[in-house]
């Protein structure tokens, strides 16, 4: 059947889904689809009535099933960005909250082939592939490495990439059965690289190397660290983490961060949240292939800075005795410890109240205690420091994880280790990611576009002008370079 489907109808759907709102769909005489809510009495007659349910859940899972099917396909890189296709995604994930129906394993199909650019029926022709896209997130590595699959037009048998070579997915699927599995604790699989499928661990390694070749003339053909991290502006707990990158006048891109093993287990994140754990190196991060918008902060490095944060890097994966703590020891003060080799120190600490509180109503309190003496106002600071750390105590900012090797113990240390603590305001500051796509990168391009639109009044030499914008480009505002390095 056919259906007239509303550009709109799947944002309504999902905006419904949202608000908790009982909405149901109908298909008009005409194939309109139609979505609306269900009446006070129907909601009431079918309040206690699974069956009922299920199969309003089925049929809106078909209806944007059948909208994502009758969708031209896309490319990898432009069903990333398609609005119809997030909508979908969303649905399919509030829906899966009440139900788990045939319907909705339909919709996580047409999704799982629309994000890869292909049909369901293609994606059913290769037994297997739906199983390892959906749990690799492979359209993510794909687009990442600007690869594609090939798809063979008289048996639908797809083809990917294997050290450097296409094969036919019937043979990497049932090469797959044999690989090892990496003896390496922790694990992550690292399933897709520049050569295409592969048997790797992000946690296995113990050289840094490139995960991916750019093009060099981007960064002025300089050495180059760059600040990186998944930034959510909506939320300070969801999806956000930061790691660094690493570029040469060659070309090549290195990827690392600290990472805690734990962090997708809910009972990890419940369990004295705040105890000291075990930190990590990942390489290259997993973050690199994440579904959420990268920001990045980025200046030119030393040739001699370059193979020192490098070798760092090397002698801490080595050593494995590296620590993970939300407020000591994240993943954002492991990429400052190695700016400042650099000399660079990027100011990224802020107290946890004004990241947990919505900035309209921060800059509205702060307006008001700006205009308190200020003697009231250290005593405010004070209190607010006591109940705060006095939180952290309960969640156990005291506490060392007891999977922490002989190493790990050695550097652990609390992050609140006296009662005096409990009165230090510098111990509610954190160092959080997202501050570096609030607050850094702002500050930094509008540095930059001051220091260049300056630069453009008293610079009559073009090409001069040209070479030192593109320096410009890879500095930093005065204030975030360390003494020694100004």
């Amino acid at each position: 059947m056919n259906l007239a489907v509303d550009p709109s109808l799947l944002k309504q759907i999902e905006s419904s889904l949202k608000q908790n709102q009982e909405i149901t769909v109908e298909v008009g005489s005409d194939n309109t689809v139609k979505v609306r809510p269900l009446g006070v009495l129907a909601r009431l007659w079918h309040w206690r009535d699974p069956q009922f349910h299920e199969e309003r859940f089925s049929r809106l899972a078909s209806t944007v099933a059948k909208v994502i099917a009758s969708q031209q396909r896309l490319s990898i890189a432009a069903a990333a960005d398609d609005s119809n296709l997030k909508s979908a995604r969303h649905i399919l994930k509030q829906l899966h909250m009440h139900a788990r129906t045939p319907a909705l394993q339909d919709l996580k199909k047409e999704i799982t082939a629309a994000k890869l650019g292909i049909s369901a029926s293609t994606l059913d022709s290769n037994p297997s592939l739906q199983t390892f896209a959906e749990r690799h997130h492979l359209e993510r590595y794909l687009l990442g490495y600007n690869h594609s699959m090939q798809i063979d037009p008289a048996t639908q048998q797809i083809s990917l990439r294997k050290a450097g070579q296409w094969q036919p997915w019937s043979a990497i699927s049932e090469e797959m059965k044999s690989w090892k599995k990496s003896t390496h604790s922790p694990q992550w699989a690292w399933v897709y690289g520049a050569e295409g499928v592969q048997n790797k661990d992000l946690y296995d390694w113990k050289e840094l190397t490139p995960f991916i070749k750019g093009n060099p003339a981007d960064w002025n053909h300089q050495y180059v660290f760059e600040f990186c991290a998944c930034f959510n502006p909506d939320s300070v707990k969801n999806g956000n983490h930061s790691w660094l990158r690493l570029k040469t006048p060659e070309g090549d891109i290195y990827s690392v961060g600290l990472y805690r093993p734990g962090k997708n287990s809910l009972w990890d994140n419940v369990k004295a949240p705040l105890r000291i754990k075990p930190g990590y190196l990942m390489q290259p991060d997993v973050s690199e292939f994440w579904d959420y918008p990268i920001t990045s902060v980025d200046f030119a490095i030393t040739q001699e800075e370059f193979f020192k944060i490098k070798s760092t890097i090397e002698a801490d994966k080595k050593n494995e005795e590296l620590v993970f703590q939300i407020f000591n020891n994240n993943c954002m003060l492991y990429g400052k410890k190695l700016a400042k080799m650099a000399g660079v120190d990027l100011p990224t600490a802020e107290p946890i109240c004004q990241l947990l509180t919505p900035p309209t109503l921060y800059r509205k309190i702060s307006t008001v205690v700006e205009k308190l003496p200020q003697c009231i106002q250290k005593i405010s600071s004070l209190v607010l420091a006591f109940f705060l750390n006095l939180s952290q105590v309960f969640l156990g900012a005291c506490r060392i994880d007891n999977d922490l090797n002989a190493q790990q113990r050695k550097r652990a240390v609390p992050h609140l280790q006296s009662v005096w603590d409990l009165c230090d305001v510098s111990k509610i500051y954190l160092n959080h990611p997202n501050t570096l796509g609030s607050k850094i990168r702002p500050q930094v391009l509008a540095w930059r576009q001051q220091q260049v639109a300056e630069l453009r009044q008293t610079e009559t030499d073009q090409e001069a002008r040209k070479a030192k914008e593109r320096q410009i480009q890879l500095s930093l505002p005065p204030a975030y370079y360390l003494p020694t390095k100004c």
